[in-house]
This record gives structure tokens, sequence and C-alpha cells, in this order.
């Protein structure tokens, strides 16, 4: 991930959403090491259940978010925390166009592809990307 921003905008400040469940290693690596002016921390940190393509996972990430929030004490001038879902915080998020958004939440198709839809207009370029894998429905369309 953070390889894109760095070759795209070197020193150039720039703007990312992070629409991701709990874990705040990529955040923290992209403020560390890149020029983001800004990055909105989308997250519900609430209980959720998504598929694997085989079966339903149950997630506890309710207590993730004062974890976040102390390893990103120090970008607080650059991070906002926005707890909500991703399709509540389209609406409560960066007033701003992004430079990229970086989609790792639920990972069930229908979220990725909601999360897609939802914040892929409010990308330049429309650079979105995700990390993880979802299963992918061929014959369907975003």
């Amino acid at each position: 991930m953070i390889l894109f921003p760095k070759e795209r905008w070197g020193s150039t400040p720039f703007l990312g959403a992070e629409i991701e469940v709990g874990q705040v290693a990529n955040a923290e690596s992209i403020l560390e090491l890149l020029s983001i002016e800004r990055i909105w921390r989308i997250d519900p940190h609430e209980p959720y259940k998504e598929s694997d393509g085989e079966e339903i996972i149950v997630r506890h990430n309710n207590t993730e978010i004062e974890i976040a929030k102390k390893r990103l004490s120090r970008f607080l001038d650059r991070v906002e925390f926005i707890e909500a879902t991703s399709c509540r915080a389209v609406d409560r998020g960066p007033d701003s166009i992004l430079d990229f958004c970086y989609i790792d939440g639920n990972h069930s198709y229908e979220y990725v592809k909601e999360d897609i839809r939802n914040y892929l207009p409010n990308v330049k370029a429309r650079r979105c990307s995700w990390r993880s894998w979802f299963p992918w429905k061929p014959e369907g369309s975003l």
C-alpha cells in the first residue's frame, strides 16, 4: 500500500481515507512514511459478521478503538476517527476529494461492492484499492 502513494505523490501532501476494521498498522505506516495531509479512519468498532466464502465469522473489535487512538496519538493533527460503518460514514466523511481510499473492512462481497460504489466517486482519478481477499462473483458486476 505504501509504495503507490510514495511513487505517485512523493513529498506532495495528499488526502486519504481508510476503511478498516481494527488494525492500525497501515495507517501508522502511512502517517510515518508519507506526506499525508489528512487521513480519515472509518471503522465502526463493533462486532459484525462477515463471510469468508464458506462460513460466517463474527469479529469483535469494540475495544480496538482505544488501541488505535493510542498508537496514532502522535498524529492526531493529521488523523480523524469516524466511528461508523462505511455506509453510514460516507455522509460524515471528508468534505474534500480524496487522493486515495484504502478498503479493508468487511470482506463479504456485498460490503466490498458497496464500499467501492460509495467511495469511488469521491476519489481523484478513481484510485480505490482493497487489500484483502473477498469472494468474487465473476457473473456479477459493480
